[in-house]
């Protein structure tokens, strides 16, 4: 469930950068 958490904010961090 942690792993989820993880992608999620790489995905949001990426278009974010």
């Amino acid at each position: 469930i942690y792993g989820l958490v993880v992608a999620l904010a790489l995905l949001f961090a990426n278009p974010f950068v």
